[in-house]
């Protein structure tokens, strides 16, 4: 939250501001499937809840919604002073619920409407969030939140048919920011943190049974022997790109619907892809083989451009090696994914490797 009682002021770690609330279409989005309104009889309960009113100026009056994302943030103090700001009318913030560190949960927009949390409006539009009192820094988290948090969440999802996995209950930090430039919203917020305990909440979450309308765990891998080298296209609209192979590795940027890039490595599902001038690992089952031309970096170091000449702002560098698929040229230019998104090197200085 940017400024709670018990807060410490603005900083990068949870709310959004007013233009995040006015209907805009923001580059970046996401495709969902879930509907936001309850189809089958549930078994799961809904935990009790006490009902204050965020302000109407705070969120977007919404119809049924297609939900996929339950997103997790922290308040940077406590539940009171969240609720006092999403019930003041000129916050221009909000979100569905508030967790306290005594585990009462507060609901202050109700789950059809769109609250204004996540900093990229498509995700708002697609998710409930959810606000924990605690700090992304030093943590505080209790063991009441966790299962008072574990409860809804599992409630969520299992009235709206949302995956019971990290691929959609996900943090803030791994919301995208909307210009594609990287995560944590438009302001790039990391909360709820490295304190945020994600494998013990994940194993509450699931204590309940069911898989809301998915697998509890990502989808298999396609097979693949360490070591060998194959193009591999991204499935999903956004896929992260992380440090290592598991959740638990920092994110470190990502990957988007139909971009291919070259694996060199896995690692049980996860792939080890040659991302930006330097590796990250991506979960193999949001990758599917295809058969492609990769240029290999034949000089030391290689330029990667905004577009096809020198003439044209550097955005990155490639090194001997490793590989990119092109999707076209330009003259002597190749036209390849680089870190997310379309750059350009100098064909003269690659070669051609079939996969």
């Amino acid at each position: 939250m940017d400024s709670t009682s018990g807060g410490k002021g603005t900083r990068r770690g949870a709310w959004r501001g007013r233009a995040l609330g006015q209907g805009m279409t923001l580059a970046g989005a996401i495709v969902f499937v879930a509907f936001a309104c309850p189809r089958t009889a549930l078994a799961t309960p809904k935990p009790p809840t006490s009902w204050v009113p965020a302000a109407s100026s705070n969120y977007t009056p919404s119809g049924p919604r297609h939900l996929q994302y339950v997103v997790i943030h922290d308040i940077e103090g406590g539940a009171s002073g969240a609720i006092a700001h999403m019930a003041n009318p000129s916050s221009h913030v909000s979100a569905h619920y508030v967790i306290g560190y005594e585990g009462h949960i507060t609901q202050m927009v109700a789950d059809h409407n769109i609250a204004w949390h996540a900093g990229n409006w498509s995700v708002n539009t697609k998710s409930i969030g959810i606000e924990h009192a605690g700090f992304a820094a030093h943590g505080g988290f209790t063991e009441a939140e966790y299962h008072a948090s574990a409860a809804l969440v599992r409630w969520l999802c299992d009235t709206y048919h949302i995956p019971k996995d990290r691929h959609h209950i996900i943090a803030h930090a791994e919301v995208p920011d909307p210009d594609g430039s990287g995560f944590g919203g438009s302001g790039h917020h990391w909360d709820p943190g490295p304190h945020w305990n994600w494998p013990h909440f994940m194993s509450l979450v699931l204590a309940g049974g069911g898989g809301g309308g998915g697998s509890v765990a990502p989808p298999p891998a396609p097979p693949s022997s360490s070591g060998s080298l194959a193009a591999m296209k991204v499935t999903v609209p956004n896929l992260n790109v992380r440090s290592g192979p598991s959740t638990a590795n920092g994110i470190v940027g990502g990957v988007h619907d139909g971009q291919v890039y070259v694996s060199m490595a896995a690692s049980g599902a996860w792939r080890k892809v040659w991302f930006n001038g330097h590796t990250g690992w991506c979960h193999g089952g949001y990758l599917t083989h295809v058969h492609a031309t990769a240029r290999k970096v034949t000089a030391d170091a290689l330029n990667v451009r905004s577009g096809p000449s020198t003439g044209f702002a550097i955005q990155g560098q490639a090194h001997h090696g490793e590989l990119y698929v092109p999707l076209g040229s330009s003259g002597a230019w190749q036209h390849i994914w680089f870190g997310g998104a379309a750059r350009w090197f100098h064909g003269g200085y690659t070669s051609g490797v079939g996969l």
